[in-house]
């Protein structure tokens, strides 16, 4: 079974058992991980569109936010290695923004632990590329990275 199908399969076990410390597995951003290399080795195969596709048919009967999301993922994945670290948090930013629906779907607290550990590094990531590429004010990613953890707050209040 190619490596991407799987991970489709993972990801919806995780959703729909309602296991958050599997999306917090599943979804991790480490170079090093093993689900991350054999991800990224099987799309070096692959077109971004087969990818898409292969997302798309496995997820959007299970929810069209979740398939979002988990594209967003792969798409944070292709582009991460070899890019400026401006251009990888743009990409880290659009994956934070599309896990925003699949958190305020119902039912969805088993995700508090995922969110806050990837909030946490929305805002890490944001300080240091304004860090090391000396932003100027209006285009600090630490702006965004606010408004984005402004709206998924807004979320926690209105629901929880």
């Amino acid at each position: 079974m190619p490596v991407l199908q799987e991970f489709c399969e993972q990801v919806i076990h995780a959703y729909n058992t309602r296991h958050g410390e599997k999306f917090c597995e599943l979804f991790a951003f480490e170079d090093q991980s093993p689900i991350v290399i054999a991800l990224r080795r099987e799309m070096s195969t692959m077109s971004e569109i087969q990818c898409e596709h292969l997302i798309e048919n496995n997820l959007e009967t299970i929810s069209n936010a979740l398939s979002e999301f988990v594209i967003s993922y792969i798409k944070l994945l292709n582009n991460s290695i070899n890019y400026s670290l401006t251009h990888v948090y743009d990409f880290f930013q659009a994956f934070y923004n599309s896990s925003i629906p699949v958190f305020s779907s119902a039912d969805s607290n088993y995700l508090l632990p995922f969110i806050k550990n990837l909030s946490t590094t929305l805002v890490v990531f944001a300080f240091h590329v304004d860090k090391m590429e000396n932003l100027a004010i209006k285009k600090m990613k630490a702006n965004g990275a606010a408004r984005l953890l402004s709206k998924v707050f807004n979320i926690m209040l209105a629901d929880r």
